[in-house]
């Protein structure tokens, strides 16, 4: 217990005191209760230091949910490598859509599908193997299929819906075959 001055009269009383002695005057004019017994009023210190340790929690949490600079510098430089085949890609595909609908030589298809398989799996090579694997799969199907007269219709939508994509323009092309024979039957 120690002593502290009445903020009344001025005299030293108890600072377990709820009223000065001498004159009444409160000391802990609001005491909160706990458990039946008085306690005093949260300090601003104890604010100061709960409000500190929320602030940090929080920088923390926005630290961890939001990427590093290297992380964006990675992406950013994997976005410009994408957008520069992307380009190089698209430029292929124009001009081999220029042509007709029909797939296109086998240098123009070479240079679509390396472009292709490369931007979208840019640091998994054996996704690229695969992906050409797969698109010279679909080039060689839509190469033995002859596409005349209404079935052209067929090969020029498929082939503008999927221009880099010739595992899915075959896939297309045998849908819509199927479809187009279930209506003429």
């Amino acid at each position: 217990m120690s002593l502290i001055k009445c903020p009344e009269c001025g005299r030293e009383i108890s600072d377990k005191a709820a009223a000065c002695p001498n004159c009444g005057a409160p000391v802990n004019p609001n005491p909160v209760q706990v458990d039946g017994k008085v306690s005093p009023k949260t300090s601003p210190v104890t604010w100061g230091c709960t409000t500190l340790i929320i602030v940090v929690l929080f920088l923390m949490i926005a630290m961890s949910v939001c990427p590093s600079s290297k992380t964006q510098q990675t992406k950013t430089s994997s976005s410009n490598r994408e957008t520069a085949l992307s380009s190089a890609m698209q430029q292929k595909v124009e001009k081999a859509l220029r042509v007709s609908a029909e797939p296109p030589s086998d240098a123009d298809a070479a240079a679509i599908i390396s472009a292709k398989c490369a931007s979208e799996w840019p640091d998994d090579f054996r996704m690229q193997k695969y992906c050409k694997d797969q698109q010279y799969e679909g080039l060689r199907a839509l190469r033995t299929r002859q596409m005349t007269g209404v079935l052209a219709k067929i090969r020029s939508k498929c082939a503008s819906d999927w221009p880099d994509d010739f595992r899915m323009r075959d896939y297309c092309e045998k849908q819509q075959l199927k479809a187009f024979r279930e209506l003429n039957r």
